[in-house]
């Protein structure tokens, strides 16, 4: 397992992208929040702090990019061979295990020539059953769409923002894809975007939500937001816009890493977005 299956990135992924991954898998299997084996979360542990301490240094992620090409160029007269337990439906524990790989298949289609010849062929009564396709991923080739301007893009709940709601992201590398829901149902009640960087000001109407956002670096239009490098994350809170006597109640969000921030971030799956 490579130090970006470990993160849950792709080999392109931003410094940005690292470092979000990197706080949402801790944040996953800290000792407090984590339900399963505390000897597993501790081993999970250790390996994404190696795994970002690798990632997050430019030129040891240079030298660790090349091992990989060098590894995958060059076959070795024995592997590790990874098994599997799953832990959840985002991470996997590596059991290992001994398989033995070919250094040069040259001699090996050679050797089977052989064999072939001094036994005569293959059984012709015997049917070869023809090898299952393996499933092609699709390419993604959507079009690269202009980003829109930091601002609301859409209200679906046909009332009037009043409480104010104001967004501050920091980095200039990554985009913001802003979804507010109903709690517990996931519906669309706002959608907005910001610009990586700039802050938003927006007025909510009153209501509790749930704050979800996607970020990424390009724009393929809100069907497929940032393409297959989006990553999706939710805030663990419930955002209360209310209205008293005194006027209206709203939020102010940082969305930047603070040593003693007191607002959550979670690393969820599309389908939960």
């Amino acid at each position: 397992m490579t130090h970006y299956e470990i993160l849950e990135v792709s080999e392109t992924a931003s410094q940005e992208v690292i470092k979000m991954a990197y706080k949402a898998l801790l944040f996953k299997y800290h000792p407090d929040k984590y339900k399963g084996d505390g000897d597993v979360a501790h081993d999970l542990t250790q390996r994404i702090n190696e795994a970002f301490s690798i990632l997050s240094n430019p030129e040891l992620r240079m030298r660790y990019d090349g091992e990989l090409r060098y590894d995958r160029d060059n076959l070795y007269d024995e592997i590790d061979n990874t098994n599997y337990t799953n832990i959840n439906s985002n991470y996997k524990v590596p059991l290992s295990s001994k398989l033995l790989r070919f250094r040069n298949p040259v001699i090996w289609v050679v050797v089977l020539l052989v064999l072939f010849t001094i036994f005569g062929g293959f059984d012709s009564s015997t049917p070869i059953e023809p090898q299952a396709e393996t499933e092609q991923v699709p390419e993604f080739n959507e079009p690269q769409i202009t980003a829109p301007l930091t601002g609301l893009i859409a209200n679906y709940t046909n009332q009037e923002g009043l409480a104010p709601f104001e967004i501050k992201t920091s980095s200039i590398d990554v985009d913001y894809y802003i979804k507010m829901t109903n709690i517990g149902e996931n519906i669309p009640m706002m959608t907005m975007f910001i610009n990586g960087g700039e802050t938003l000001n927006v007025d909510i109407p009153i209501g509790a939500y749930e704050v979800k956002y996607a970020t990424g670096q390009t724009w393929y239009g809100e069907e497929y937001l940032f393409g297959p490098e989006t990553q999706y994350t939710k805030l663990d809170n419930t955002f209360e816009f209310t209205e008293d006597e005194s006027g209206t109640n709203g939020w102010t969000v940082d969305l930047l890493e603070q040593v003693d921030g007191n607002l959550d971030s979670i690393y969820i799956d599309p389908e939960d977005f």
